[in-house]
């Protein structure tokens, strides 16, 4: 087995969703202090939750970096195998 190369640099999507976090909390933290806006603490946390969650999704995900692109040949294969699998349910 060869060994993976690893890098502690989080993508994209993980950087978005941790700042999403963060700011949300902020921004929350903001409007009690100004807005005198009182949110429970469980409500506040789901926000943040959901805004991270929202903001990863949005996020498109690193492509493999690591893989070379399939050529044409292994192309061919997986769309046999597709055929092949399709084939076989359809017999049943």
């Amino acid at each position: 087995m060869s060994a993976q190369p690893t890098s502690w640099v989080p993508n994209a999507k993980v950087s978005g969703g941790s700042a999403a976090g963060a700011g949300t909390t902020i921004v929350l933290w903001l409007l009690e202090y100004f807005a005198h806006l009182q949110l429970p603490a469980p409500v506040a946390s789901a926000i943040g939750v959901l805004v991270a969650l929202g903001v990863a999704y949005w996020i498109p995900g690193a492509a493999a970096v690591d893989e070379p692109p399939l050529t044409e040949a292994e192309r061919n294969q997986v769309r046999q195998a597709i055929r092949n699998a399709i084939e076989a349910r359809e017999r049943g």
